[in-house]
């Protein structure tokens, strides 16, 4: 058993579980005590997760949730940051290290450092065994408990150019990649979505750092030159973990034939993983059709400016979408890229909900009347169907449709959770669905921001404050999450700590106001607001939640007719919305309810089993 030791101004004892400081006792749970273990063994040095979960759960399965949520527990018994730690430090996504220094207790400095030798040994000891029955376990498990799934990242396409205007070509042939592979069999083969591959964009990163991060298997790299009408592309596949290449190739060809490009990278990469693919898909790969270089190249602008996420970027998006389609009208991707754009744009706050969802309808059912093949362009209209048309039952038809066509994207499960599920009250369906589109996409703040949001409808706040903390991780600064975290405390009644998350929002803070008894300063705001509904940087959606706070029914419901009058999409979350709560006895949200096709849910403790 190991002795005891310190870390900072804390005693370890581990035979007893617990941590001591100035007379206090914090106890460990076994398992979390073995992760401090782990840690200590390395004081200084980075273990990664993988290395953790082999050691201190060498005997089952467990995902990284497991252990995110013992290091949460060591960070709270050494009430350490997790933003400015001196305990435990996050290092990327790859794993943890300790800070503090690490001693052993002993009465001289002989009996200390035989102390520290004894220990290190006993660990090392422990260690090796504990690795050496991880492998085992580990590699019986892989071989005959779970199915024959690799991961695969396919990293953004250098430039080699020398032009920085040509990064909408290197851009959008990464994307188109990842689309493709993504198609390829995905109980065999699962692709890292762009949103998280892109994040390792000029890189010092190695390979095998990357394949630890994303947990992949493989890793897709390559160079783009295109000059004149000409393309070159060099593709290369990697084994992360030991960085060894299987797979070098490089294509000449004019820039009409890219797409045979892509399905000849696409058919080698499965032959060298041994993917096995059916005759329609090997006959797809090899039936790429030519296309019209102009209009190929203005909707890869498109898709370039689209991923940007802005109000000016989702403008520039239209433009060159509109311009592809000027140059070939049948080519049903622009249609579909129009599409997201115009969808964008209402929730944005660009257009109205009446003035943009109809754009996007249109084009949606025009990309599929060309090619209805196309699983984002079913995803899409599936979140027009819901968000803006109230038709429920074509809304999860399109969902579904787009799920059978490309399982392994995550904008199909992304929006089937957050525009079908939730709002049908389908809350343990919405959480898996939104967990898998975070698994396809690991990196991608908005997915992990909204799988927060799903515990948040059903209302599982510690869930959603550990999920948005995970999110902060990564980008502190992501305002999304912020606002998130800010609405999560406001729901389990923490005021302050919901006010310090506050980014400027005047009408979240005045809803903080009014539910934190404070409702003369919650209506000294109003006038300011209604300016803001006036210049369309509110909705009257947000004028009815806070009047909702304030316990005001009537002007509640009046600004309520005027968001149904509207289309606003946020109606359709009424029934899991605790902000709604105080209205739901009134006949008149059960008639708006009616109105909107959402299910008849009689109480809130019916739904969330209160």
């Amino acid at each position: 058993m190991a002795r005891r030791f310190k870390v900072g101004q804390w005693t370890v004892a581990p035979d007893l579980n617990s941590l001591e400081r100035d007379g206090r006792t914090v106890r460990l749970e076994p398992k979390v005590m073995q992760v401090l273990l782990t840690l200590a063994e390395q004081p200084g040095e980075v273990v990664t997760k993988k290395q953790l979960i082999h050691l201190v759960w060498a005997e089952t399965f467990v995902t990284d949730d497991v252990l995110t949520r013992s290091i949460s527990e060591l960070r709270k018994a050494f009430e350490d940051n997790a933003r400015e730690p001196t305990y435990i430090q996050t290092v990327g996504r790859g794993g943890y290290r300790i800070l503090a220094p690490v001693i052993a207790e002993a009465t001289d400095q002989r009996a200390a450092r035989r102390q520290h030798k004894t220990w290190q040994i006993t660990l090392t000891a422990v260690a090796i065994l504990a690795i050496a029955a991880a492998s085992v376990v580990y590699y019986r498990w892989r071989a005959n408990a779970r199915p024959a799934t690799v991961m695969l990242a396919a990293l953004p396409f250098e430039n080699l150019s020398g032009d920085p205007e040509q990064e909408y070509f290197s851009d959008g042939l990464t994307d188109e990649m990842t689309n493709e592979l993504g198609r390829l069999q995905p109980q065999q083969l699962r692709v890292i979505a762009r949103t998280s591959s892109m994040r390792y964009k000029g890189t010092k990163k190695s390979i095998a750092e990357i394949g630890r991060e994303l947990h992949a298997d493989y890793v897709l790299e390559g160079s783009v030159r295109q000059e004149g009408g000409k393309v070159r592309i060099s593709a290369r596949l990697i084994q992360a973990r030991d960085q060894s290449g299987l797979w070098t190739q490089s294509f000449d060809r004019d820039l009409s034939h890219i797409l045979e490009v892509q399905g000849e990278v696409a058919q080698a990469i499965a032959n060298e993983i041994k993917v096995k693919l059916t005759p329609s898909e090997q006959a797809r790969l090899a039936s790429a059709r030519p296309v019209n270089t102009e209009a190929h190249e203005a909707y890869l602008k498109g898709r370039y400016y689209w991923n940007k996420r802005t109000q000016k970027g989702l403008k520039k998006s239209i433009e060159y979408f509109e311009q592809a389609i000027a140059k070939d009208p049948t080519y049903a991707v622009a249609y579909a890229g129009l599409a997201d754009s115009y969808s964008l744009f209402s929730r944005y706050g660009i257009l109205p909900p009446r003035e943009a969802y109809p754009k996007a309808k249109a084009a949606a059912l025009k990309a599929l009347q060309i090619n209805n093949q196309l699983a984002e362009a079913h995803a899409t209209l599936g979140e027009i169907k819901a968000s803006y048309d109230w038709d429920w039952a074509s809304a999860e038809r399109e969902f579904k449709r787009a799920l059978e066509l490309n399982p392994g994207s995550p904008m199909p499960h992304y929006w089937y959770s957050y525009s079908y599920l939730t709002p049908m009250g389908r809350h343990a369906e919405a959480v898996a669905e939104m967990k898998r589109a975070l698994e396809l996409d690991p990196l991608s703040l908005m997915t992990s921001t909204n799988l927060a949001g799903r515990f948040l409808s059903s209302r599982q706040y510690d869930q959603a404050i550990e999920q948005l903390q995970k999110t902060l991780e990564l980008d502190p600064d992501f305002w999304p999450a912020r606002a998130y975290l800010c609405e999560a405390y406001l729901r389990k009644g923490m005021y302050l700590k919901a006010t310090a998350e506050n980014r400027g929002d005047k009408q979240g803070l005045a809803r903080i106001y009014a539910l934190s008894g404070r409702k003369s300063e919650a209506l000294k705001l109003v006038p300011e607001l209604k300016e803001e509904v006036k210049h369309r940087d509110l909705w009257p959606i947000d004028m009815a939640e806070l009047y909702a706070a304030l316990g005001e029914r009537d002007e509640a419901f009046a600004w309520l007719e005027r968001a149904f009058d509207e289309k606003s999409q946020q109606l359709t979350y009424l029934n899991s919305g605790a902000e709604w709560d105080p209205l739901r006895s009134d006949p008149r949200f059960h008639d708006l309810v009616r109105r909107i096709g959402l299910p008849h849910r009689p109480s809130v403790s019916s739904l969330f089993g209160r």
